[in-house]
């Protein structure tokens, strides 16, 4: 098994926002959250409590699109999501982390945007 772990700080982000809105986005919101790169991530089966949902996630990482299905293996709200994708990631980590380091930022940024009114 392959483990890639990413550790971001983007000032105003919490862990919990990251992984409640991980868990329950849309694709529209995942779309939003950075257009053009995401596409889609959505459950496709819900089990109890995340662990055992069953998710999409569509997006590019650099001009390389990666479509994965996958289920959750762990969950510790604010602190720790663990999925397991069926599909190998032909792609060099440094290019994972580079797009971690790019999209933690963008979603504190669309969260806040959210949370104001008229948003």
């Amino acid at each position: 098994m392959l483990v890639i772990t990413s550790e971001v700080k983007a000032s105003g982000l919490t862990g919990r926002d990251v992984s409640d809105f991980m868990m329950s986005c849309t694709d529209d919101q995942y779309r939003d959250w950075w257009p053009d790169t995401h596409l889609q991530l959505h459950v496709l089966g819900r089990a109890t409590g995340g662990v055992g949902d069953v998710v999409v996630m569509d997006e590019f990482i650099g001009r390389r699109r990666l479509r994965l299905h996958g289920v959750v293996e762990a969950l510790e709200p604010g602190r720790l999501i663990v999925w397991r994708f069926h599909k190998i990631v032909p792609l060099p980590a440094r290019y994972l982390d580079a797009h971690v380091r790019t999209e933690f930022p963008l979603l504190r940024d669309y969260l806040r945007d959210r949370a104001r009114p008229g948003t």
